[in-house]
């Protein structure tokens, strides 16, 4: 469903900006 989408963008996007935070 699209609201498990968001929740997974949201989850992958944080799990980035903690695991690879020189990225952005």
């Amino acid at each position: 469903s699209e609201d498990e989408t968001r929740l997974v963008k949201n989850l992958f996007s944080g799990y980035n900006k903690v695991v690879r935070p020189v990225n952005h």
